[in-house]
């Protein structure tokens, strides 16, 4: 048998394509998926797991020496018959050397999973102290609610409006709602602390996310007017938006870095593109994979984080931000919404949510 074009597994594995759909059995007892339905990794290799255990792994399968010699017997005739064949067609053949195919994890597990409310929807960078808020709802009530990512705790929880859609909290306290009612759109500014509302800035158009940069009183909140995007750049002190930037139409996201030199602007076609804050002008733009959600900053701007979703499937795209390239992939669950970084950058927290599940997982990140 020759190396397998899927994972790149070889002939002493039975991968999950060898094994003919073989079903298996997630954690917690969930049902495993068979080769029609089961989610993939970036090199195409299906990863087991569930919406609840949100732990994948590759399905593989040790042979016996018996059966490897069989196979090892098998792949060299059928290499001998296919190499006059790729040599005629115009490949040149290297012999058993197996397909390259994208380095992932053979598993990886949350080291912790904090329960959550259902409808969960957005989070908040957490604080220090390891309180972070969450904004939850349904199409009938929308609330925040600080959990304690230690305990589990959720208390105080604040009735909001329904418009409410997005949120980030500063390293103040400070916590930015944005708001998206119609063709309108405002972010309220609440104290952190005591919850009470602060004060309530008008936009141009509906809010569409907010982030909250390191200085702790400046909010940038990517608002839509029509089928044009721009940013809005919110000061808490006074309490005002004081300038605006305009945006490609496809934007859905924006993170400044550390010192807000530059702007990370996600795009819904797969493209980040950086512009110069002072200028307002874009400087450079690379890939970063087909239907990207939410990302995510590293507190020294080294590495960002994309959180990518095709229907069930999942993951986490590492981008390091000097080559503009992608260098390793993180497993997320099926219905991620969300994902933020602890304060020293070793965990990221990955957000789930839907009308009758919430969790907040935990992920150790290699130094």
């Amino acid at each position: 048998m020759l190396w397998c074009t899927h994972c790149g597994s070889g002939p002493d594995v039975e991968c999950f394509y060898r094994l003919g759909g073989v079903k298996s059995r997630g954690n917690k007892g969930q049902p495993g998926l068979d080769d029609d339905d089961a989610p993939v990794d970036g090199s195409g290799v299906p990863l087991i797991g569930s919406a609840t255990s949100d732990t994948f792994q590759r399905v593989t399968k040790v042979r016996s020496p018996r059966v490897r010699r069989r196979s090892q017997l098998v792949a060299a005739v059928s290499a001998l018959a296919v190499a006059p064949l790729l040599s005629a067609c115009g490949h040149t053949y290297t012999g058993m050397s197996p397909p390259q195919a994208t380095s992932v994890p053979h598993r990886v597990d949350p080291i912790e999973i904090v329960p959550g409310p259902a409808g969960l929807q957005a989070g908040s960078q957490p604080l220090p102290t390891g309180q972070m808020w969450v904004l939850v709802g349904t199409t009938q009530s929308r609330n925040l609610q600080s959990i304690n990512l230690v305990t589990g705790v959720a208390a105080p929880i604040v009735p909001i409006s329904l418009s409410a859609n997005s949120l980030a909290q500063a390293n103040s306290g400070l916590l930015g709602v944005g708001q998206s009612a119609g063709q309108t759109g405002s972010l309220e500014l609440f104290n952190g602390s005591t919850s009470p509302l602060v004060t309530t800035v008008p936009l141009a158009g509906p809010a569409m996310s907010v982030t909250a940069a390191e200085d702790g009183i400046t909010f940038y909140v990517l608002v839509a007017v029509g089928g044009s995007r721009s940013v809005t750049i919110v000061k808490a002190t006074p309490g005002s938006a004081v300038r605006n930037i305009a945006l490609p139409s496809d934007a859905t996201g924006v993170l400044p870095n550390p010192i807000q030199s530059q702007l990370y602007v996600l795009e819904t076609g797969g493209t980040v593109e950086t512009v110069d804050i002072l200028s307002g002008r874009p400087v450079a733009s690379f890939a970063v994979g087909h239907t990207p959600v939410r990302m995510a900053l590293s507190n020294d701007g080294s590495r960002l984080y994309i959180l990518k979703s095709v229907g069930s499937v999942s993951d986490v795209g590492v981008i390091n931000t000097v080559t503009q390239s992608q260098v390793s992939v993180i497993p997320a669950p099926a219905d991620c919404v969300d994902i933020q970084l602890s304060g020293d950058d070793s965990l990221l927290y990955q957000l789930v949510g839907t009308p009758a599940v919430g969790n907040i997982q935990a992920f150790r990140l290699s130094s």
